[in-house]
Protein backbone atom coordinates (compact mmCIF):
# COMPACT_ATOMS: atom_id res chain seq x y z
CA UNK A 1 0.00 0.00 0.00
CA UNK A 2 1.35 3.40 -0.96
CA UNK A 3 1.13 6.29 1.53
CA UNK A 4 0.56 9.86 0.49
CA UNK A 5 3.42 12.24 1.32
CA UNK A 6 0.94 15.10 1.59
CA UNK A 7 -0.69 15.48 5.02
CA UNK A 8 -4.45 15.30 5.27
CA UNK A 9 -6.31 18.57 5.78
CA UNK A 10 -7.36 17.57 9.29
CA UNK A 11 -3.76 16.76 10.13
CA UNK A 12 -2.59 20.20 9.05
CA UNK A 13 -5.37 21.87 11.01
CA UNK A 14 -4.52 19.82 14.08
CA UNK A 15 -0.87 20.86 13.91
CA UNK A 16 -1.93 24.50 13.58
CA UNK A 17 -4.19 24.24 16.63
CA UNK A 18 -1.38 22.62 18.62
CA UNK A 19 0.96 25.45 17.60
CA UNK A 20 -1.59 28.08 18.63
CA UNK A 21 -2.08 26.37 21.99
CA UNK A 22 1.68 26.19 22.52
CA UNK A 23 2.05 29.91 21.72
CA UNK A 24 -0.81 30.73 24.10
CA UNK A 25 0.88 28.72 26.86
CA UNK A 26 4.20 30.52 26.30
CA UNK A 27 2.38 33.86 26.41
CA UNK A 28 0.64 32.96 29.68
CA UNK A 29 3.89 31.81 31.30
CA UNK A 30 5.70 34.92 30.11
CA UNK A 31 2.94 37.13 31.49
CA UNK A 32 3.05 35.32 34.83
CA UNK A 33 6.81 35.74 35.10
CA UNK A 34 6.53 39.42 34.16
CA UNK A 35 3.89 40.03 36.83
CA UNK A 36 5.92 38.22 39.49
CA UNK A 37 9.02 40.20 38.53
CA UNK A 38 7.19 43.53 38.68
CA UNK A 39 5.86 42.84 42.19
CA UNK A 40 9.37 43.35 43.59
CA UNK A 41 10.98 45.46 40.88
CA UNK A 42 9.39 48.83 40.15
CA UNK A 43 9.58 50.12 36.60
CA UNK A 44 12.10 52.94 36.27
CA UNK A 45 10.85 54.25 32.93
CA UNK A 46 7.71 55.03 30.92
CA UNK A 47 7.11 51.65 29.28
CA UNK A 48 3.71 52.69 27.93
CA UNK A 49 5.39 55.57 26.06
CA UNK A 50 8.03 53.20 24.72
CA UNK A 51 5.24 50.96 23.40
CA UNK A 52 3.47 53.95 21.81
CA UNK A 53 6.71 55.05 20.15
CA UNK A 54 7.37 51.55 18.79
CA UNK A 55 3.80 51.28 17.53
CA UNK A 56 3.90 54.75 15.95
CA UNK A 57 7.13 54.01 14.10
CA UNK A 58 5.78 50.64 12.94
CA UNK A 59 2.44 51.98 11.73
CA UNK A 60 4.27 54.91 10.15
CA UNK A 61 6.43 52.41 8.23
CA UNK A 62 9.62 53.85 9.69
CA UNK A 63 11.32 50.48 9.77
CA UNK A 64 14.78 51.52 10.96
CA UNK A 65 13.32 53.61 13.77
CA UNK A 66 10.86 50.88 14.79
CA UNK A 67 13.65 48.29 14.89
CA UNK A 68 15.91 50.58 16.92
CA UNK A 69 13.13 51.41 19.39
CA UNK A 70 12.19 47.75 19.80
CA UNK A 71 15.83 46.70 20.23
CA UNK A 72 16.42 49.43 22.82
CA UNK A 73 13.22 48.46 24.67
CA UNK A 74 14.18 44.79 24.82
CA UNK A 75 17.78 45.55 25.83
CA UNK A 76 16.67 47.93 28.63
CA UNK A 77 14.28 45.30 29.91
CA UNK A 78 16.98 42.64 29.75
CA UNK A 79 19.42 44.82 31.69
CA UNK A 80 16.76 45.45 34.34
CA UNK A 81 16.08 41.72 34.74
CA UNK A 82 19.80 40.89 34.80
CA UNK A 83 20.47 43.59 37.41
CA UNK A 84 17.67 42.23 39.56
CA UNK A 85 18.86 38.64 39.29
CA UNK A 86 22.45 39.66 40.03
CA UNK A 87 21.36 41.58 43.13
CA UNK A 88 19.30 38.62 44.34
CA UNK A 89 22.23 36.24 43.79
CA UNK A 90 24.57 38.52 45.74
CA UNK A 91 22.00 38.79 48.55
CA UNK A 92 21.52 35.02 48.65
CA UNK A 93 25.28 34.44 48.82
CA UNK A 94 25.64 36.97 51.60
CA UNK A 95 28.27 38.81 49.61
Amino acid sequence: MRRSTRPATGSRATRFILLLNFCATLHDLSDRCRRLFLENNPIDRDVAQEHRDICGATVGRRCDEACRLLRDHIERTGRMVLRSLTEKTVDADGS
